[in-house]
């Protein structure tokens, strides 16, 4: 497969509405270099893009007292597969994005107190944070990261004036995904990071980071 017909599958790829034959052979392909990286990072923000500005119904639900997961590991957000016709129209969404360069302007025109972060890990994991400066609540997306054993945990941080803030720990499921919120009030200017921590969480970080965002 050449790099032309891998770009032409990486929207779908990213929405994972490839079948197994074209999964292993866009991922064979991308093993042998870097140069869809760019293109991979873009997509995956804007599948995220498209997650913050889904049904509102779907956040009220997941916000009510009996959805409410562990309080210590956040709220957890279950989104529901999306049918055949949903993937294809996604899929179309996400070139149109993409060829149209929406991406930047996409994630940041929403409110002028809107941050937002995202990480990718060098082999392909990508962490999403996001929220309103003024709001109580920070989302998180994960994707592409290995489970945990239950004694561990991944912690994500805020580093503020050279001090890490703790914002939340959760653990991926069997996809290496995770989608939710954590009480936190987001900043401009600060980074964030990501470490893997006992289940429990710690006060600092006692590992090296995955994944931190730029200064």
């Amino acid at each position: 497969m050449n790099c032309e017909e891998v770009r032409d599958l990486l929207p779908a790829y990213v929405l994972g509405a490839l079948d197994a034959g074209e999964m292993q052979a866009v991922e064979e392909h991308l093993r042998l270099g870097r140069e869809h990286d760019g293109e991979l990072v873009e997509l995956r923000a804007s599948v995220f893009a498209l997650d913050r500005f889904a049904d509102e119904e779907s956040l009220s639900q997941a916000s009510a007292p009996s959805q409410l997961g562990n309080p210590v590991l956040g709220r957890p957000r279950r989104i529901p597969p999306l049918a055949g016709w949903q993937v294809a129209l996604a899929a179309a969404v996400l070139i149109a994005i993409f060829g149209a360069g929406w991406l930047t302007a996409g994630l940041t025109a929403k409110s002028g107190q809107g941050v937002h972060f995202l990480l990718q890990g060098s082999n392909g994991e990508v962490m999403t944070v996001s929220g309103e400066s003024s709001d109580q609540f920070v989302t998180v997306t994960m994707r592409g990261f290995q489970q945990l054993a239950s004694d561990r945990a991944y912690q994500i941080w805020a580093i503020r004036d050279g001090d890490w803030v703790r914002i939340g720990i959760c653990n991926t499921n069997y996809e290496g995904g995770w989608k939710g919120e954590f009480p936190f009030s987001i900043h401009t200017g600060e980074q964030i990071a990501l470490t893997v921590e006992p289940a429990g969480g710690s006060q600092t970080p006692t590992s090296e980071p995955l994944l931190i965002s730029e200064s």
